[in-house]
Parts: C-alpha cells; sequence; structure tokens
C-alpha cells in the first residue's frame, strides 16, 4: 500500500514499450475523480499525477477507500494492462470559525467561537475511514476574559485522547478592553499534520464625549472653534461623531435654517467642527460619540 498526505505528486514510470508498433495508444484511468488520459506511442518515461483528494469513500479498486493508476497499451492486435494499487490518501483538517455576534464587541460582552472546520480523512489499517478531528483553542494575550461553560484543550494536542480537546464552540467573556487574537487548532487521526486559523476581535470601552468652543460669545457673524478633548477614542474599531446644534433663546429674530453652518470644510461628523453663527442668539452644542458600546 502506498500512503500519502495529499496533496501528493507521484511519478509513475512506463516501461517495456520499446517494441509496441506505430499507433498503439496508452490509456490512464484512476477513480480519484480526474479524467482518462490518452498517450500516443512512444510515451513518455513517466506519468505524473497529483493526488489533492482523501481516498476516503472511493471505490472500484482492490481495497475500499484507495485509488488505483491503470495504464492500458492498446492496438489493433490487442492489449494489456498494468495497475499500481492500493494507494491511499489521507487528508488534514482546514482549520475555520465564525464569531458570534461581531468582531467588534462592548467591553463585558460574552463572544462565542464556533468551530466550522472541515474535517480531515485517514484510512486506518483496516481499510476504514476516520474523521476523527481533534480541536484546541488560545487567546492572546492570555488575560482579560474569562470562559464561559468551555475550554481551550491543551496544547500539544492528541486526537486519539478527547480529555485534550477544546470545546466544539468557545465561550468567552472579554473585561478589559483590547485587541485578542483567537486560535484555533484542528488535527486529524494521520501523521499528516494540522491546520490553524487565527482572528481578530476588538473590545471597546465606552468613549466619553468632552470638548472646547472658543470663543463662547461674540457679536454675529461668530465663528467658533470646537477642540474635541474626549476620551476613550483612540481604541479599536470605529468610533463615530455628530455634532448638533440647537437654537435656545432668541431676541427680536425668529429662528432661521441659515442660523449656522459648519466651514472651513468641517461637518456634523467632524473631529474638530469650525461652525459660523450668523444670527443672534443662545446655541447649545452637544456632542454625541457612538461605538458598539452604545450612544453617549
Amino acid at each position: 500500500t502506498i500512503e500519502l498526505c495529499t496533496p501528493y505528486t507521484l511519478s509513475f514510470p512506463i516501461s517495456g514499450t520499446t517494441n509496441n508498433p506505430p499507433g498503439t495508444i496508452y490509456i490512464i484511468t484512476k477513480n480519484d475523480g480526474t479524467p482518462n488520459d490518452t498517450l500516443s506511442h512512444p510515451p513518455p518515461t513517466n506519468y505524473i499525477h497529483n493526488f489533492t483528494n482523501t481516498s476516503c469513500g472511493a471505490t472500484g479498486g482492490i481495497d475500499p477507500n484507495t485509488f488505483f493508476v491503470r495504464i492500458k497499451a492498446q492496438n489493433p492486435c490487442g492489449s494489456s494492462t498494468a495497475t499500481i494499487e492500493p494507494i491511499t490518501t489521507n487528508q488534514i483538517p482546514v482549520a475555520n470559525f465564525t464569531i458570534s455576534p461581531d468582531t467588534i464587541v462592548c467591553i463585558n460582552t460574552t463572544v462565542t467561537f464556533s468551530n466550522k472546520s472541515q474535517d480531515g480523512a485517514t484510512v486506518d489499517n483496516n481499510g476504514v475511514c476516520d474523521t476523527t478531528t481533534a480541536n484546541n483553542w488560545s487567546i492572546s494575550p492570555t488575560t482579560g476574559w474569562t470562559l464561559v461553560s468551555s475550554t481551550l484543550g491543551t496544547n500539544p494536542l492528541n486526537p486519539y485522547n478527547p480529555n485534550t480537546w477544546g470545546s466544539n464552540n468557545l465561550v468567552a467573556q472579554f473585561n478589559v478592553a483590547g485587541v485578542y487574537q483567537i486560535k484555533l487548532r484542528v488535527q486529524g487521526t494521520n501523521t499528516c499534520g494540522y491546520d490553524s486559523i487565527v482572528k481578530t476581535i476588538c473590545v471597546q470601552t465606552p468613549p466619553t464625549p468632552s470638548f472646547i468652543a472658543t470663543p463662547l460669545t461674540g457679536c454675529s457673524p461668530l465663528v467658533v472653534n470646537f477642540t474635541n478633548t474626549s476620551t476613550g477614542l483612540n481604541q479599536c474599531g470605529p468610533i463615530t461623531r455628530l455634532w448638533t446644534v440647537t437654537k435656545t433663546s432668541f431676541t427680536c429674530q425668529a429662528d432661521s435654517t441659515n442660523d449656522y453652518v459648519f466651514i472651513s470644510g468641517t461637518n456634523s461628523t467632524s473631529n474638530n467642527p469650525v461652525i459660523r453663527f450668523n444670527n443672534q442668539g443662545t446655541y447649545s452644542v452637544t456632542l454625541q460619540l457612538t461605538n458598539k458600546c452604545g450612544q453617549f
């Protein structure tokens, strides 16, 4: 038996064809789902084939769950066939997981990481397919979070010992803001190795809005510069701003849509807007900040 880990390229020597007459053709068949190949005389000295799939589920060979490569030399005088089999190909799992509710969350949020890996495949010594796929997890940094009803598993991972496996769905609560890397490692019951994937989440805290406005009084039209002094802005993930202006009192002039305007290339979402107040009155300016924790 030839045992391989996919993807694997094998070279099959073609010999004994020297005395075949012109017009002989060589038909090569496989049972791995790839099309047949037909070679003309004289054939190359080697036939190259790349096995990309596991032999689990393969039929037609001398043993279940194995591949074959057969060459048939054929001309009007007759034909002859040679076969190389059984060929067993094993495959490592493909790691993948999803994150819920999102990759950007607020502090003290519970996040679920769900294992969505593609199982590996192993043909054991008895010709039986084994798709056992063990997994473990790691979270970096190792502090700032706690697990909820789940386990990381151990490293190194033993695919034959479930006591070393991590939970299929990892649930963690993050109580410190920052960026965390979540790693999932998966391994099957063969010697082909393992696969892993790393994804990142961002944990935010509520921002605290504050700003300075200068000048606070003057004659219309009055240009006022607003300097954003909020804290909690330099966090991972987006934080949006919204400046709103309300005229709270007036004397002899009614409210107008032209009471104020953002100038100098700024607008209601700018970090440090500049506003020109065109008409007399008292105005209230509010800064609202929004991130995954809500509006503040």
